[in-house]
This record gives C-alpha cells, sequence and structure tokens, in this order.
C-alpha cells in the first residue's frame, strides 16, 4: 500500500474492477494474510467480486469468488 502510495495510485476499501487487493498481516484471520494478493476481474454485486488470486509460499494463480462480510473479503469458493 506504501509504495502504491508513493506512486500515486488511488487507494480504495472499496473493490474496483482491474484493482489490485492487498492484504494486511492478520488479514485473514488465522492464516494470517501477509503476502496475499488478488486483482478484480469482476464485481457480481455490492457484495460479491471474482478474483485472481496468488498466494506466498502457496498457489502461484487461481481464481475465487469472494464475499465482504464485515469489511473483510472471504474466499466463498475456489475456482
Amino acid at each position: 500500500i506504501e509504495r502504491a502510495k508513493a506512486l500515486g495510485l488511488k487507494i480504495s476499501n472499496t473493490p474496483t474492477l482491474g484493482g489490485i487487493m492487498v492484504w494486511q498481516k492478520g488479514g485473514l484471520g488465522s492464516r494470517d494474510g501477509a503476502g496475499h494478493v488478488a486483482i478484480v476481474e469482476r464485481i457480481d454485486s455490492s457484495n460479491q467480486i471474482y478474483t485472481s488470486e496468488s498466494s506466498w509460499n502457496g498457489s502461484a494463480f487461481y481464481n475465487a469468488i469472494r464475499t465482504n462480510s464485515n469489511g473483510k473479503w472471504r474466499s466463498r469458493s475456489k475456482l
């Protein structure tokens, strides 16, 4: 996030089409979240998005449907 700000990129808590999502440490609960990134490929509703993702020390690439739960975008299903 700091690098994006330094480059003058817009930062938002709301997913935007083509936007890059970045999880902060603790952002995925007990699984930590640091190092996880996703690109918003589709916005289905204000509460559901479709993403392309990669995980540090995990899957190099996969798609997921994510739903908003109290401001946290949790994976509903990996595709």
